[in-house]
């Protein structure tokens, strides 16, 4: 198991769609003014403030750790392996789930 990778997503087969997020201190929030205190913050490039980029310190790893990590997670969910692994799964589902009978309308 990658260090990066929490435990849920090894384990996760159900898991069709999640989004994974870098944590952006936006500017006037108080996670924002407690980075700039701490002096956590690596730069002011309002662009990059978009929870893909890294542009804190981690507390715990590098920057480069928690890009890479983040980066990591994506490609295992929305890999062609992982995708063909789900279309399997929902086929195998399907096929033994009974079909739900549809509600026919009223008659008048």
């Amino acid at each position: 198991m990658s260090r990066f990778a929490p435990e849920f997503l090894h384990s996760a087969s159900r898991l069709e769609c999640a989004t994974f997020h870098i944590l952006t201190p936006y500017p006037g929030t108080p996670l924002f003014r407690q980075m700039e205190a701490e002096g956590r913050l690596l730069h002011k490039d309002w662009s990059l403030y978009d929870t893909a980029h890294v542009v804190f310190r981690p507390s715990r790893m590098s920057p480069e750790e928690l890009y890479h990590g983040n980066r990591w997670m994506y490609h295992r969910l929305f890999s062609l392996k992982s995708i063909w692994r789900h279309v399997r799964f929902r086929r195998t589902l399907a096929e033994e789930t009974p079909p739900v009978p549809c509600p026919t309308p009223l008659s008048h």
